[in-house]
């Protein structure tokens, strides 16, 4: 999963539409061999900031994708509308494509696989032989426009919320991963054991593992 940003210029947000509209580009990246996934996004409270989401097979079906719609954003009338004249590009493919898919659990450090046992619920079977169950429903909540995940975690331990969220880092390589949690006052484990195991283990391992 990735994110393309068109920050245009204060009033410009409707004709930039306009423009994308007029040249069919959702409907064309739809369309586009590999696709799995593509929208347009504005942000609610930045009318001058628009996101495209896009899903694709392999790198590759993604690539051939930014070269064929290369020139309509080289086009002056495009350019003009753009600040910076151009899209931000940002990270965060693989580890957001991980990260929505409900059945992939390849981003939480110790899972060696996932099951979806109901509707709104899967377990985790870690690499150790322990087993950690979580719900998919309400409580997971995917905000793909701002590509970020929010989840609860029911079993062996209750009380613990987590949120993740891949933020844009401007014009910068690669991707920023934001991680909070909420764990309730006497739960097990507790907010010190939580925060020592990200830092000592899980952050070191989500870099190891998402470093291309």
């Amino acid at each position: 999963m990735g994110t393309s940003v068109a920050v245009v210029h204060p009033g410009f947000g409707i004709a930039f539409q306009d423009m994308v509209s007029s040249k069919r580009l959702v409907e064309r990246a739809r369309a586009a061999k590999g696709n799995l996934e593509y929208e347009l996004y504005g942000d609610v409270q930045d009318l001058d900031t628009f996101r495209f989401v896009e899903h694709w097979a392999s790198r590759e079906s993604l690539q051939a994708w930014m070269t064929e719609i290369h020139p309509l954003f080289q086009e002056s009338a495009m350019k003009n509308l753009l600040a910076g004249e151009k899209l931000q590009q940002f990270g965060g493919y693989s580890y957001y494509q991980s990260m929505s898919n409900w059945s992939d659990c390849s981003w939480v450090i110790g899972c060696d696989y996932a099951v979806i046992t109901e509707p709104n619920t899967r377990r985790l079977h870690m690499k150790d032989g322990s087993t950690v169950h979580g719900p998919r429903g309400a409580p997971r909540k995917l905000d793909k426009g701002n590509r970020k995940l929010v989840y609860e975690v029911l079993q062996p331990f209750q009380g613990y919320t987590g949120s993740v969220n891949t933020p844009d880092t401007g014009s910068a390589p690669g991707c920023n991963a934001t991680y909070r949690f909420i764990v309730l006052k006497n739960a097990t484990p507790s907010a010190d054991f939580v925060y020592a195991d990200f830092l000592n283990i899980r952050v070191p391992g989500l870099k190891k593992l998402f470093k291309s």
